[in-house]
């Protein structure tokens, strides 16, 4: 499986304590998201795709 870092994604939270939304990274690990975080840093990445903002649902590709 494929792993892939997102990093600095616009995520929409819908959660009451926290912001509409937010700037975050997100792994995902083949089909599943493994971790969100403000950083994230993991080894033996596939790929890392950076600046992700700004048009709904753009990845993946």
């Amino acid at each position: 499986m494929s792993r892939v870092l997102l990093r600095g994604a616009q995520v929409i939270t819908m959660t009451p304590d926290r912001p509409d939304a937010e700037h975050v990274d997100i792994l995902v690990d083949g089909e599943t998201i493994a971790a969100v975080g403000d950083t994230i840093e993991t080894p033996g990445l596939d790929k890392v795709k950076d600046q992700l903002s700004g048009t709904p649902g753009c990845w993946p590709p």
